[in-house]
């Protein structure tokens, strides 16, 4: 009986070792890639999704890059996410914008904004 316990308790140790941190990680989700002027690069690693990220400081605007992530990346004029450019980037696609100071992902396949739908309405008579 104390070899099975200690038997599953090492094997429950070792799948933690193993699994744990993969686990409570975020999962990842790609990296979004940007050039700045002046020829420096930048990137986000893993985004999350409906987060606004500022992708530099207003007089670095960005207009070239590459979405390798598994989103679809919304680009804006702006750095809190208010007045979007109209570019938005396919999943693992590169692109090429008016000046951008920020970015939001959303997942492939969804709308930019969900739009309202209307309830039917039902009746019936007796």
């Amino acid at each position: 009986m104390r070899v099975r316990h200690l038997a599953g308790a090492v094997a429950a140790a070792t799948l933690v070792a193993i699994a744990g941190p993969a686990a409570t990680a975020q999962a990842e989700t790609g990296i979004f890639r940007y050039s700045l002027p002046g020829g420096n690069e930048g990137s986000i690693e893993d985004p999350m999704t409906y987060q606004c990220y500022e992708l530099e400081s207003p007089d670095k605007p960005v207009s070239l890059g590459f979405n390798n992530t598994v989103f679809v990346a919304e680009l804006y004029a702006d750095g809190g996410c208010q007045h979007p450019v109209g570019t938005e980037v396919r999943p693992n696609s590169g692109f090429r914008s008016d000046p951008s100071l920020g970015v939001q992902f959303r997942p492939a396949g969804t709308a930019a904004e969900p739009a309202a739908t209307p309830q039917a309405s039902t009746t019936t008579l007796l």
